[in-house]
């Protein structure tokens, strides 16, 4: 029963790799231009086509979703035209409520084919080993997605943690988009190194309560939920297993190309709000909720900081009291989580002060919020302007409605003196 099992694994690793050599031959003998056009959209529409049919196989017509997440119907049959990584980001959460699919991120790449993401699918699993293969995804993933810059950390005692970190995207908003990347990188890694593949943990920044036992089955491993970061680790039995698909000639030729492919004008940096959020998300329940904290982090002074904030016509106070609104709208979709816990998880000492803040988003009392959908509902609505919670458009005192007391003072959050 072993043997055969095995043999089967290996039948269907040779399939691939035919396709693989095939596949790539052809594409070294295009133009370079047509491989970096090939490239630029492989990631992304192949994406949006997935989840169009996805949404087909569930009665769901794609056509409404797409509009809301900013895609037209041009935009799933392939265009060239560019698309913003935070709009197929959106669209995934979007399919997912539209198919009432509790862990749409994970049905999705069951219906992944890895070789539709086609250079990079072929340079990593070109290499020699899963521990060459990772560093060339952590390399080249900005081939398939720009809104990921992924950190590899290969540990003392031989494992690797691979964290991704996000550039312009609010990690808040998103959940399925990120159950679906870690997933999908999962499963591309199988198809390079067969069952032997494996993981010793998964976290994920967001929370979740349902579904878990699946989530563990898919990833062969414990998976940690409302986690400091979103990370994979890998034992290092898992790194030093050969690839199925390895060819060193091929490879040499196919990191030629990605390397030209990938020349493009360098990325916008992430906005310092963006910047700000990131960093404030393992802080909240900790309690190091500050400007200078923040600023000391970035390697700048909290007077930058405020600066550059209010060049984005934000401020700190703006930033900090929209990432708390939008976690709460996932803090109140758990019932094992009481009020006071919510609070904390916000940073807030004083459950008074994270009470006025709540009224202040929803116009109810936290303890009436489960009982009324429209509250919830305004709760999830985002900010149409920066000075809607409370704060002023630019400099940096606090309005007469923001609370008084949370785990910072007024003062650490705009570096100016509290308001009496």
């Amino acid at each position: 029963m072993e043997v055969g099992s095995q043999m089967a694994v290996v039948h269907a690793a040779s399939v691939d790799y035919v396709c693989f050599r095939v596949f790539t031959r052809a594409e070294i003998g295009g133009s370079l231009q047509a491989q970096r056009d090939r490239t630029q959209r492989s990631g992304g529409g192949e994406l949006i086509r997935l989840v169009a049919s996805a949404l087909r196989a569930r009665g769901v017509d794609p056509a409404g979703v797409l509009a809301r997440a900013g895609l037209g119907p041009i935009d799933a049959g392939g265009s060239r035209r560019p698309m913003l990584a935070s709009a197929t980001h959106r669209l995934i959460e979007l399919a997912a409520e539209a198919a009432g699919d509790p862990a749409f991120g994970l049905s999705l790449v069951e219906q992944v084919d890895p070789r539709a993401w086609g250079l990079f699918f072929y340079l990593v699993g070109s290499a020699t080993t899963v521990r060459e293969a990772l560093s060339l995804a952590a390399c080249h993933l900005r081939l398939i997605n720009r809104s990921v810059e992924p950190i590899l950390t290969f540990e003392p005692d031989g494992s690797a943690v691979w964290e991704n970190r996000y550039v312009d995207l609010r990690r808040s908003e998103l959940k399925h988009s990120i159950e679906f990347s870690s997933a999908f990188m999962t499963r591309l890694f199988q198809s390079f190194a067969g069952r032997g593949f494996r993981h010793t943990l998964v976290t994920f920044e967001h929370a979740r309560t349902t579904e878990l036992d699946a989530f563990e089955r898919f990833f062969g491993c414990p998976v940690t939920f409302g986690a400091a970061r979103d990370r994979v680790t890998f034992p290092k039995e898992t790194l030093d297993l050969p690839l199925l698909t390895a060819d060193g000639a091929m490879h040499r030729t196919l990191e030629r190309l990605a390397r030209t492919a990938g020349s493009a004008p360098p990325r916008q940096p992430a906005s310092y709000r963006a910047r700000v959020e990131a960093a404030l998300l393992p802080r909240l329940a900790g309690g190091a909720i500050s400007i200078d904290a923040v600023a000391v982090e970035f390697g700048i002074s909290a007077r930058s900081l405020t600066r550059r904030l209010a060049g984005e016509d934000t401020t700190f106070s703006a930033a900090l009291d929209d990432l708390r609104r939008r976690l709460s709208v996932d803090y109140f979709a758990r019932p094992d989580l009481a009020v006071g816990q919510i609070a904390h998880l916000l940073g807030y000492d004083d459950p008074g002060a994270f009470s006025i803040a709540f009224r202040r988003w929803t116009g109810v009392a936290p303890s009436q919020a489960r009982a009324d959908p429209a509250a919830l509902g305004r709760l999830a609505a985002p900010s149409t302007q920066a000075g809607q919670a409370g704060f002023p458009k630019s400099g940096g005192r606090f309005s007469d409605q923001n609370p008084a007391k949370s785990k910072e003072s007024n003062q650490d959050l705009v570096g100016l003196p509290t308001r009496s």
